[in-house]
């Protein structure tokens, strides 16, 4: 009676995969004559057909699968009759089940990290965000001299840019980064500067690698850099303000991004560079 919830005129019967097995007992004390005693019933969502029953008042019913049911019974023939009960069959899981559950969550997670860790590499490498590791620079730079590996070239052989078309290039490029200052976008690509310029990101990134011999951060941040010495000697008042929120300005995403960018093109650090303008 525990599993019996609801109210008289719409009960509900609720069990699990542990009691799939049940009889419920039914009966009109009203009925004196016997042969009144005569009832149909059907388990809508599981018979097809109503079930007739005489002189035994209960329905058995086996192994019924997981799911919402309605019970109805009424006197043969007569729907004016009926009387409706709610069947809840609901799951129980055992632990071998939810073993097999939590092995199969566990997969989904980890294939899940690995497609999206490769399809970051990929969009990296498209972007010109990732290059191969060289001299052992941890940041994917180039070296030291600012040129780029001979391997690289292999990377190009089915790239096709004469000298011509590659400076080109080069010049709208400049004209765009000194008129409309897009590498103050802390999150700029590769492939949104190429659109801007009209050509696709593989062009790009060619004519940095084996045109300029820099690569694409190097090519950015250099005028990140700029802006920055620029801004300071229009208003040596701007002193006043964070070193962290100027370059914020310029386009630098972190404090050690700036840092490390400035030393390389400016020969000094930040501060070093605005005691010198005082």
């Amino acid at each position: 009676m525990e599993s019996l919830t609801g109210s008289a005129r719409h009960p509900v019967l609720s069990l699990n995969s542990n009691n799939r097995s049940f009889t419920i007992y039914f009966s009109d004390l009203g009925f004196t004559n016997d042969e009144r005693h005569k009832y149909e019933y059907k388990l809508d969502g599981y018979d097809d057909e109503w079930i007739i029953v005489e002189n035994d008042p209960s329905a058995t019913y086996y192994d019924i699968p997981t799911g919402r049911y309605t019970f109805k019974v009424r006197q043969a023939g007569s729907p004016s009759t009926e009387s409706r009960m709610d069947v809840r069959m609901s799951h129980v899981f055992s632990t071998f089940e939810w073993a097999l559950m939590a092995i199969a969550a566990i997969a989904v997670a980890i294939a899940i990290f690995l497609y999206m860790r490769h399809r970051r590499v990929l969009y990296g490498i498209a972007q010109g965000e990732y290059t191969p590791l060289h001299d052992g620079n941890s940041e994917g730079e180039t070296g030291t001299n600012g040129s780029v590996p001979a391997d690289e070239d292999t990377k190009y052989r089915t790239t096709r840019l004469s000298e011509k078309e590659c400076r080109n290039i080069l010049r709208k490029l400049d004209t765009l980064m000194r008129t409309e200052r897009p590498f103050t976008n802390p999150d700029l690509k590769l492939s949104e500067l190429a659109t801007m310029i009209g050509y696709n990101s593989h062009a790009l990134s060619y004519t940095f690698n084996q045109h300029l011999r820099i690569n694409y951060y190097d090519y950015v941040n250099e005028f990140r850099v700029k802006a920055f010495k620029e801004m300071l000697e229009k208003d040596p008042n701007l002193v006043k303000y964070t070193i962290s929120a100027m370059a914020s300005k310029c386009g630098f995403s972190s404090r050690a991004s700036f840092f490390r960018y400035f030393k390389k093109f400016a020969g000094t650090t930040p501060a070093e560079y605005m005691k010198s303008l005082k």
